[in-house]
């Protein structure tokens, strides 16, 4: 097949390129069920149907031939991708410097057109335009992240059974109370013979019963948790939630989700709240059977750890 233009966005399938150096030529974008907003889709093709689509980009590529005719379009052009090639390389989110810089040109020059023809304003064309220089970066991290084995999901998944095999962080049992292997979940026995309690290291970050480990996905701790882990060891983990929660989706790591979101909710330890629904087995290595309240009180110690 022949390779595209660089900085032409495709999508995953069988019919990529094999090798990273070839696939380093393409922006490559993955597609998930539940990615696509159905509803806004449909009023996008009835807008193509109606030809919206079309005059528009006739307009558009009139106002290029006319800055083309008055000179210097390809020359401002090249300047341009060469500075945000630039800024790409000195930010902390991407090694695909020339395909992002590449399509942010682009990006920014139908912005510009539609400043001139009224459809959105200056201050929004700054922010469209600081939202689309974003999600390039994100897109060119996750794509060099999973080419040499390091998605955002399967760091993730590492990070959190490190902090919990290091007792930085706890999971707790779905009532809030200590699990079976509740040692190898960050707790510790401490004191002894009638005094000895169970002890939960670091703050809790996930409820477990069974198979099903929990992990909070609303007050952030567990993804706190793990960025400050990464960080420590030198080695950043440079996503957003979102992008970590789709990634978990993507790799199939979730066992359930609700439609349109990556999460579920659950009543853990009293209260409803939104969680990531993983394998336990899978996550932290831990074998059913389900968490079970023990017989000694419990005590709460939280390490302190920065986030």
């Amino acid at each position: 097949m022949s390779l595209p233009p660089r900085g032409l966005i495709v999508a995953t399938g069988e019919d990529l390129p094999k090798g990273q150096s070839l696939q380093a030529r393409l922006v490559i974008v993955q597609i998930a069920p539940g990615d696509v907003c159905i509803s806004r889709l449909s009023d996008a093709q009835a807008a193509a149907e109606n030809g919206k689509y079309a005059l528009a980009m006739a307009a558009y590529v009139q106002r290029l031939a006319r800055l083309a005719d008055a000179g210097g379009l390809a020359s401002y052009l090249e300047a341009r991708r060469r500075q945000l090639r630039a800024e790409a390389i000195s930010g902390a989110h991407t090694r695909m410097p020339d395909n992002i810089a590449s399509l942010m040109v682009g990006a920014e020059e139908f912005l510009n057109f539609a400043v001139e023809v009224g459809a959105v304003t200056n201050s929004e064309m700054a922010n469209l335009r600081a939202q689309a220089w974003e999600a390039l970066n994100e897109q060119a991290t996750a794509q060099m992240s999973l080419a040499s084995g390091s998605d955002p999901a399967s760091r993730f998944i590492a990070l959190i059974a490190g902090n919990v095999s290091a007792k930085r962080a706890n999971i707790a049992g779905t009532n809030g109370q200590a699990p079976i292997n509740a040692t190898a979940l960050g707790w510790d026995y401490k004191g002894s013979g009638q005094h000895e309690t169970m002890v939960a290291n670091g703050p809790v970050i996930g409820w477990i019963d069974g198979d099903d480990l929990y992990l909070e996905a609303e007050a952030e701790a567990a993804m706190a948790c793990a960025k400050t882990f990464a960080r420590e060891q030198g080695n950043e983990l440079p996503f957003t939630d979102k992008r970590i929660h789709k990634s978990l989706q993507e790799a199939g790591q979730l066992k359930t989700s609700e439609v349109d979101r990556n999460t579920v909710r659950k009543t853990l330890d009293g209260r409803r709240r939104y969680v990531l629904h993983l394998s336990a087995k899978t996550v932290l290595g831990i074998e059913p059977p389900s968490n079970e309240v023990p017989q000694k009180p419990v005590t709460q110690v939280d390490e302190d750890i920065s986030f």
